[in-house]
């Protein structure tokens, strides 16, 4: 996910200290299991 990203997405990735969060999030999983995980954060 080459997109950029807003400001609030950059500081929180930082402060996770996970540079890849989203990659790992959105490329490595089915976007079924995000949409579970996310259902679960929400």
């Amino acid at each position: 996910m080459q997109k950029e990203k807003s400001h609030n997405l950059q500081r929180i990735i930082r402060e996770l200290g996970q540079e890849k969060i989203i990659e790992l999030l959105t490329d490595q999983i089915p976007a079924s299991d995000l949409n579970s995980l996310l259902l679960e954060v929400f």
